[in-house]
C-alpha cells in the first residue's frame, strides 16, 4: 500500500520541487507552462483514444457522479463563502473554484494513470471537460457580475461584461478542452489511429 501511495503521489512532488527551483532561478515562465500543458493533454488525448468504446459508454454513471459532484460542490461552496462568509461574489467565485476545481488534467494522470492505467483516462477528461465547460465559464461569469457591481469610481469606463456564450467558445479554443472531446467523439464514433501513431 506504502509503494503504491508513493510511486502515484512522488512524481507530483519531485514536479513541484523541480518547477519551484526552476522558477526561483527565472528559468521558467509561462511560455513553457503553456508547452507543458499541451504535453498533458497530448497525453490525456493518447489515453482516452486509446480507450475502448464499449469501456467509454459504460462509463455514463460515473461521467454523472463526476459532474453532478463537481458542479455542485462549486454551487455549494460559492453559497456558503457568499452567504455564511459574507465574501462579495468576485471571491465567493474564486474560493468555490478553489475548492471544487481539482487539478485533475495534470495531477489525476500521474496520479490516477499509476493506479489504473489507461482506463484513468475516461474519468480525467470528464472532470477536465467539467472544470473547463461548467466551473470556469461560471467563475468568469460570476467575476464579471461582480465587476459590474463595483461603483463606476473604481472601475474606470464600464463595459458589458462578456456572456455565457462568449466564456464556452472562448473555454473551447483551449486544447485543456477541445482534446479530451475531441478524443471522446473519435472513440464514440469507432474511429481509431494506426497502433503506431
Amino acid at each position: 500500500m506504502i509503494a503504491t501511495i508513493i510511486g502515484a503521489l512522488l512524481p507530483i512532488v519531485v514536479t513541484l520541487i523541480l518547477g519551484f527551483v526552476a522558477g526561483w532561478h527565472h528559468d521558467f515562465d509561462g511560455k513553457q507552462a503553456t508547452i507543458l500543458n499541451r504535453m498533458v493533454m497530448l497525453s490525456l488525448f493518447a489515453g482516452m483514444v486509446g480507450t475502448a468504446r464499449d469501456e467509454v459508454l459504460s462509463q455514463g454513471v460515473l461521467a454523472l457522479t463526476i459532474l453532478v459532484g463537481m458542479a455542485g460542490g462549486y454551487a455549494v461552496v460559492f453559497l456558503i463563502c457568499r452567504y455564511v462568509f459574507r465574501r462579495d461574489m468576485m471571491t465567493a467565485s474564486l474560493q468555490a473554484l478553489a475548492v471544487a476545481g481539482p487539478a485533475v488534467a495534470f495531477v489525476g494522470v500521474s496520479v490516477l494513470g499509476h493506479l489504473f492505467g489507461t482506463a484513468s483516462a475516461i474519468p480525467i477528461s470528464v472532470a477536465s471537460l467539467v472544470m473547463n465547460l461548467i466551473q470556469v465559464p461560471a467563475t468568469l461569469m460570476l467575476l464579471s457580475a461582480g465587476q459590474a457591481q463595483r461603483p463606476q469610481s473604481q472601475m474606470g469606463a464600464r463595459s458589458a461584461p462578456p456572456s455565457l456564450g462568449h466564456h464556452i467558445v472562448h473555454a473551447l479554443r483551449e486544447p485543456v478542452v477541445w482534446a479530451p472531446l475531441l478524443a471522446l467523439l473519435l472513440v464514440i464514433f469507432n474511429l481509431h489511429f494506426p497502433a503506431a501513431i
